[in-house]
């Protein structure tokens, strides 16, 4: 995906994160997220680009989700999973609707990051971390730049 953020001082910024859900009985059990920080942080002006390189679009990398479907519901099929996905962030990210947050996520969800995992399955540290995400970059707008999606 593409984030794209505006700065107080008007700069706009485009870094790239891939993200990697697991879901199960049609709510987002994991997810895992990588976001090319480095580029975002030239762009910034927080580090030097001597190469330019800040200029151009990055793929980041992630690891494999693995789980299997959980017992008592039916198997989702791709569709209805990267329905679900692009939900989250047509609905929750760009629209800022943290009310679906709960409803398209399991009960003991688990938000992965790079650094670790955020908060334990389950609590709320994740949704408000979001929120405070969200309201640090009013302007960021999100763009899923490409699915691929299994069924259970």
């Amino acid at each position: 995906m593409g984030d794209l953020a505006v700065l107080a001082d008007g700069t706009r910024v485009n870094w790239s994160t891939t993200g990697l859900f697991r879901i199960s009985c049609g709510e987002i059990a994991e997810q895992w997220f990588s976001s090319d920080e480095l580029r975002l942080a030239q762009q910034v002006g927080a580090i030097p680009d001597p190469m330019g390189l800040s200029a151009t679009p990055a793929a980041a990398s992630t690891p494999m989700a693995s789980g299997t479907p959980a017992s008592g519901c039916s198997p989702a099929n791709a569709g209805d999973n990267e329905a679900l996905v692009r939900r989250l962030y047509d609905e929750v990210y760009n629209e800022r609707n943290l009310d679906l947050v709960d409803e398209l996520h399991a009960e003991n969800h688990i938000h992965h990051y790079p650094s670790g995992r955020l908060g334990e399955p389950g609590d709320d540290a994740h949704q408000e971390r979001l929120g405070e995400w969200l309201d640090d970059l009013p302007d960021m707008r999100m763009t899923v730049e490409a699915v691929v999606a299994e069924g259970d």
